[in-house]
């Protein structure tokens, strides 16, 4: 038996952090989560009844590019996160699932923790039985959470480019669908929120503000809480969200006019809460 200390906070007002992004219209959000064990409790089978599977054979099933509909496999919130709202969607393309909830996403970090290597095979010349050595093994358990503060708290979600692949789980009935975007509409006055993914298929996902005329940009403000230890803004401009477990590496914001980048006047940046 595999024994899990999860640490399931409520809402600490000590490790919130608010950044805001100014003048922003575009930019990403690539994962870098250092986990090291994979998901236990939400693990998919994904089926394609097209026959055919995806081009990249570095990604095989497909989830580096799609998120998943959540048909229980999730479950209907997180313990202890019940403010961010019912789980609608999921991203598994980095270890552990990334959730898409009414209120904002959780990343899941996971790592196990128990005999290395070495003392594992120490244990095993001494007689000692697999299962003994399972019981040994912890698994902690982290998450971050990120919130559009001020948001309007009932935005209308839709979702695009559902494929004919679709994900089965164990733990539940039924197929989850696979789509391409997530759509959180009028998430401010005059902005939309689009969660896609970047065309080089690498692990992550991309999210875009578009931004209709006469839109307050002044407004946009992400708040950051969960088990975050540290939060700092690179040198490339990128933010880095850490736990004591890995990092959440978001991009520097890019502004866009229709499809062109403004490189003239691309001077958005995050800012640290004064």
């Amino acid at each position: 038996m595999i024994k899990a200390q999860p640490k399931h906070p409520l809402l600490n007002r000590k490790r919130l952090l608010n950044y805001l992004l100014p003048a922003l219209l575009c930019f990403s959000l690539i994962g870098h989560s250092q986990l090291t064990a994979p998901p236990s409790s939400a693990k998919s089978k994904t089926v394609f009844s097209a026959g055919k599977m995806p081009g990249n054979p570095a990604d095989p099933f497909g989830k580096n590019a799609c998120f998943i509909e959540n048909i229980g496999q999730y479950g209907e919130t997180l313990k202890g996160y019940e403010y961010m709202g019912r789980i609608l969607y999921a991203y598994e393309g980095m270890g552990m699932p990334v959730l898409f909830t009414e209120n904002g996403i959780i990343h899941i970090q996971r790592k196990s923790e128990g005999p290395d290597e070495e003392e594992r095979e120490k244990e095993i010349r001494a007689g000692k039985k697999a299962e003994d050595e399972e019981e040994e093994r912890v698994l902690i358990d982290r998450f971050i959470t990120a919130q559009w503060q001020d948001a309007n708290p009932a935005p209308v979600i839709s979702t695009e480019g559902t494929g004919s692949s679709f994900h089965t789980y164990a733990s539940v009935q039924g197929k989850a669908r696979a789509v391409q975007k997530i759509i959180y509409k009028e998430i401010y006055p005059g902005i939309d929120l689009v969660y896609f993914f970047p065309k080089d298929k690498k692990a992550g996902f991309e999210y875009s503000l578009l931004v209709k005329p006469g839109a307050d940009l002044s407004q946009l403000r992400v708040q950051y809480g969960g088990d975050l230890t540290k939060i700092t803004v690179q040198a490339d401009g990128s933010l880095l969200i850490q736990s004591e477990i890995g990092g959440i590496k978001e991009t520097r914001p890019v502004s866009f006019y229709g499809s062109s980048p403004l490189l003239s006047a691309n001077s958005e940046k995050f800012l640290p809460p004064s």
